[in-house]
């Protein structure tokens, strides 16, 4: 026994017997070494894994042993069913086989109960085989005290974290605080794999106290990160676990002397989108978190894949391969087929649907687990007794379940009840943040006017549904309700909008981006999925507008370019005219939208709101634009020729006095991003399309002739030679991508390969039991 706690405490019985193979074989690789080796697909023959060499660890201290070793895992499910030499007939003839053709010592690892006289016969039984050298029998208790021996077992199996005994588990002595998030965490870990990208992310976070998780939505990047911060917290009582979202936050919290915190960062740049404040905030603070992880902090970033493309395009040339660093960045989304039928296994199997359901879902999940869209959250979904309700098990069905998720999930909100939906509704009212407990405010009062309910059935309908459709988020000091998963928000901002009677509380609570993205005041043609806004709801719309925040000013001045109508325009700025200002005011960059040109020229057309002041605004931001990076891409808004009259001619005037220094301005707007060969050629074709304007603006300028065929000739000549700057500079991360290459292979694969098989017995044999 270790320290005195009792056998079973970490309920070796619910892993599965995969999960459990696995387990045993990290336990080899801690005891006889890294180069202990599972055997590949196909029938084992009496072999679950083999190891060639002089054990290490707890073996020697038994007995020194040397040379081959075959391991053999029994698992059973059952709780008390003891393990006696009349279970083993079978691994005994196998046995005899292998030591005939190939001496070796025996290793068996149960999780079954072997009392002393038990184990006293079994190894009598297998060490009377010619060929067998000597056999141990590593029962449940040897493998729990082996497991509290090495610490590290626990970070690259957390899972026997969420299944086992956390009081018997964890330090006994542990601050209120922290044993809380400790509570937090662990309901997921019973569901958990331990996948490669989990193990590259841990060896992230223990040698560099950095880590970037990176994948598309539902792919797991917040579990891997809530089970690295689990594992610490459980093994040290000293750890605390910050949930942060701005970069100011941790500004605030992080001291030099501070070695203790982890800070996690869920969706750093943003939850669905991009977030232009928040990326800039996080941009100024990056040598703030080097400097942090360099005096053994540790920071766990989270962010979706489209999302950090998004940012790499803005973010500076040595910011970027900070994040990008191929020892910290782990991209979660490729899974091997194993571990994807250990991810739906162990959520069909801890799920809380019905035996019925389970078995009758058996035969369709091997199919379901080698699905593109195949997804951890999805998964879970399936797994809960929530998203049944109408499904039908039937392949083609819950295909769909997969590859439409938001689908499903607003087909879920139709069987919810009242109160049930007004609660999710509530969650998106307050930006996805409800403070826990849930009191009375304008957000409230608004929710609770639409959908007819009380407070009291809010806060009744918020417990029924954790754990399925929401969760509870603990920060530092306080805690939140929050919607499950980012895509469940989705869901729920098209059903709102779908309706008439609820498309007031749409206006006022979802995303504004989304509002942005998918509402128009025009009228929308027949085959498009634009929700319109009838005059009659302008009021909560425009308002909505005049209160955003600068950061979403540039989407504003879009929508009011391509989407106003002429009445929503004059409602705009009839409620003030500083929104419609500011929106002029947005100045453009290369890879953006040129909103401000765009917006000048849809109000030329509409009488009295493009005056002189406003005309003056637009001249001062185009300026700005080409003076900053060279940007000059309202050459191509042939409206805004009418609008601006004289502005072009003025323009490339100024550009042929200055030998067009614009060119020289966009090649290092570009240079300055470009770490990758797609960013090389990205900035190659913008270079060529910034000197196509201007060429075309040359020739439809008053310069004499020869001096447009000169001019001309001096942007070709000026683009030319930023071409081959640009060439040596692909050849050159052409060159880092390659010793890239080989640090993943030597480094990562050499410490972690782990040999991927899959056995004639389904995983899923039991998952109905």
């Amino acid at each position: 026994m270790t320290g005195g706690r009792s056998p079973g405490r970490y309920n070796l019985h619910r892993l599965g017997w995969t999960a459990f193979e696995d387990l045993c074989m990290q336990i080899m690789r801690v005891v006889l070494g890294e180069v202990a080796t599972r055997f590949r697909p196909g029938p084992d023959g009496g072999r679950d894994g083999w190891f060639q060499g002089v054990a290490t660890g707890r073996l020697v201290t038994e007995s020194t042993l040397s040379g081959a070793f075959v391991v053999q895992c029994k698992h059973t499910s059952s709780t008390h069913e003891p393990l006696d030499v009349s279970d083993l007939r079978k691994e005994f003839e196998k046995v005899k086989k292998i030591a005939l053709a190939s001496p070796c010592h025996y290793v068996l690892m149960t999780n079954r109960q072997v009392s002393a006289q038990a184990e006293a016969r079994i190894r009598q039984f297998f060490e009377s085989l010619p060929g067998v050298g000597r056999c141990l029998v590593l029962s449940e208790t040897w493998i729990e005290d082996t497991i509290d021996a090495h610490p590290r077992l626990l970070r690259l199996v957390p899972r026997l974290y969420g299944i086992g005994d956390l009081s018997q588990i964890v330090a006994f002595v542990m601050q209120e605080q922290t044993r809380a998030v400790l509570d937090d965490l662990a309901a997921p870990l019973r569901t958990f794999v331990p996948t490669d990208s989990y193990r590259r992310a841990e060896k992230a976070l223990h040698d560099h106290g950095f880590v970037v998780l990176v994948g598309p939505p539902a792919s797991g990047k917040s579990a891997i990160a809530a089970n690295l911060c689990m594992v610490s917290i459980a093994q040290d009582a000293n750890v605390r676990v910050l949930r942060i979202e701005h970069a100011e936050q941790f500004k605030s919290t992080w001291s030099p002397s501070d070695s203790n915190t982890i800070y996690w960062v869920d969706d750093v740049f943003g939850e669905t989108t991009l977030d232009e404040e928040r990326l800039r905030e996080w941009s100024a603070a990056i040598e703030k978190v080097e400097a942090a992880r360099r005096r053994k902090a540790r920071i766990l970033f989270c962010t979706r894949d489209y999302i950090l493309a998004s940012a790499e395009r803005k973010l500076k040339r040595s910011k970027l391969e900070i994040i990008n660093d191929a020892r910290v960045r782990v991209d979660v989304a490729k899974l091997s087929e194993m571990e994807r039928d250990a991810i739906l296994y162990n959520h069909i199997k801890e799920g809380d649907i019905a035996r019925e359901q389970k078995r009758a879902l058996k035969k369709h999940l091997s199919a379901l687990a080698r699905l593109r869209s195949f997804s951890p959250e999805l998964a879970r979904r399936l797994g809960n007794k929530r998203f049944h309700s109408g499904l039908r098990h039937e392949l083609k069905e819950l295909e769909a379940f997969f590859e439409r998720p938001v689908q499903h999930f607003r087909d879920v909100i139709h069987g919810l009840s009242r109160s049930e939906t007004a609660a999710l509704a509530v969650c998106l009212h307050s930006g996805n943040a409800l403070p826990d407990p849930v009191s009375e405010g304008e957000a409230i009062d608004a929710v609770l006017e639409a959908y007819g309910v009380s407070i009291h059935e809010i806060r009744e309908s918020l417990e029924a549904l954790e754990g399925s459709l929401v969760k509870r988020a603990r920060q530092a000091t306080s805690q939140t309700w929050q919607l499950h998963h980012p895509s469940m928000l989705e869901a729920l901002q098209e059903e709102l909008a779908a309706r008439s009677a609820k498309l007031t509380l749409y206006l006022q609570s979802a995303d504004l981006h989304t509002v942005l993205r998918d509402t128009t005041t025009l009228p929308p043609s027949p085959e498009s999925r634009m929700v319109f806004v009838p005059d009659a709801a302008y009021d909560h719309l425009v308002l909505r507008l005049h209160r955003a925040s600068a950061r979403s000013i540039e989407g504003i001045a879009g929508y009011l370019a391509d989407k106003a109508s002429s009445a929503f325009l004059r409602a705009v700025d009839a409620v003030g005219a500083s929104l419609i200002d500011r929106a002029l005011a947005v100045v453009p960059y290369p890879e953006g939208t040129d909103v401000a040109a765009s917006l000048a020229a849809r109000l030329s057309l509409e009488e009295g709101l493009f005056h002189g002041h406003r005309q003056s605004i637009v001249r001062s931001t185009l300026q700005e634009a080409a003076s900053d990076t060279g940007w000059c891409g309202f050459l191509d808004e042939d409206e805004l020729r009418e609008a601006l009259p004289g502005f072009n001619e003025e323009f490339i005037a100024e550009e042929a006095e200055s030998g067009f220094a614009s060119i020289e301005r966009i090649y290092e707007w570009y240079r300055e991003g470009a770490s990758t060969v797609g960013h090389v050629d990205n900035a190659v074709d913008a270079i060529e399309s910034h000197c196509r304007r201007l060429r075309n603006e040359i020739s439809k300028s008053a310069f004499p002739p020869n001096r447009v065929d000169q001019l001309q000739a001096d942007v070709n000549a000026l683009r030319d030679n930023m071409s081959q700057r640009l060439a040596e500079r692909r050849f050159e991360i052409e060159e880092n991508d390659e010793r890239r290459a080989e640090y993943n292979a030597d480094e990562w694969k050499e410490r972690y390969y782990e040999e991927r098989y899959e056995l004639e017995q389904s995983i899923f044999a039991d998952v109905d039991e």
